[in-house]
């Protein structure tokens, strides 16, 4: 399936089409402004190879669930309250 902007509606699609099309948009991309989002909830074969997909195209940008989720909390969090460092 895949999302139709014309219709507003997703479409049935072929492998083919769908790997076309996939192939295309990278191309057109720099490789550093890809970012290959993966669950840290597939297994260790799946990330091994969706990471080694990355980096043949070039990019190290392989954030997971926990990055995602977490990295609001380590960036805006001491911008916005502060951090507590221990005197010495």
């Amino acid at each position: 399936m895949r999302w139709d902007a014309a219709s507003d509606r997703y479409v049935q699609t072929t492998w083919e089409h769908a790997f076309a099309e996939i192939g295309r948009e990278l191309k057109a991309l720099d490789p550093d402004e890809a970012v290959f989002y993966a669950s840290g909830h597939v297994s260790l074969e799946t990330s091994y190879m969706y990471a080694l997909l990355a980096r043949m195209y070039g990019t190290n940008n392989l954030p997971d669930s926990s990055n995602m989720c977490h990295e609001s909390t380590s960036v805006a969090l001491p911008k916005t309250i502060g951090v507590c460092r221990s005197a010495r």
